[in-house]
């Protein structure tokens, strides 16, 4: 190659595994620096997959030893489906598109997100929502996401007790967020009692 080419280097990315257990409900992914436990369908409650995350953490920290964990996030996707074509927002969400009266009620697609800090040190809640990625036909129900993710960005031990403390307020925070993002209609309508 003369002095006028360049080229592009190319990196080896670290490993990256995936584990998936047999029935398919949960999937763990390990690469360098990182643990992440994700519960698929059927969602279990909180306090049934819990555990795993320590039970992943331990078996971490025995094969790669880290020093520090840098950040901890806890992620729901919630997919709501709502019957009919057009809805009043105001009706099943808290947190919706509001636009100025001289633009009128009526919208397309959307994208709301914010970031909302928490009293908890370093905590803060990302609550992202807008339509699914799927095109909705005339007749079908509406269908939204709203995404919830808390995350802790400090330094911390890679200990069971530290890590639960962070966790379960990472949890805290998403009930949190999600109850104020959604109405009594929309409760009624997804089944769901209000948690405090």
């Amino acid at each position: 190659m003369g002095p006028e080419t360049s080229t592009a280097g190319v990196q080896r990315l670290p490993p990256w595994m995936q584990f998936l257990t047999e029935g398919g409900s949960l999937m763990i992914q390990v690469a360098e620096n990182l643990v992440v436990v994700n519960q698929l369908l059927p969602y279990r409650h909180f306090e049934n997959w819990e555990p795993v995350i320590y039970e992943m953490l331990n078996v971490y920290n025995e094969v790669a030893l880290p020093e520090r964990i840098v950040r901890i996030g806890l992620r729901y996707i919630n997919r709501i489906e709502i019957p009919g074509p057009i809805i009043p927002m105001e009706e099943y969400f808290k947190i919706y598109p509001n636009l100025p009266p001289s633009l009128g009620n009526r919208h397309g697609a959307f994208l709301v997100r914010v970031e909302v800090p928490q009293a908890e040190l370093e905590h803060s809640v990302l609550i992202t929502f807008g339509p699914a990625d799927t095109p909705q036909l005339a007749g079908e129900p509406q269908a939204f996401m709203l995404d919830l993710y808390d995350r802790v960005s400090r330094s911390l031990e890679p200990n069971e007790a530290e890590l639960k403390k962070e966790v379960r307020t990472a949890h805290s925070n998403v009930v949190m967020a999600f109850e104020g993002s959604i109405t009594d209609q929309l409760r009624d309508l997804l089944g769901v009692e209000e948690r405090t």
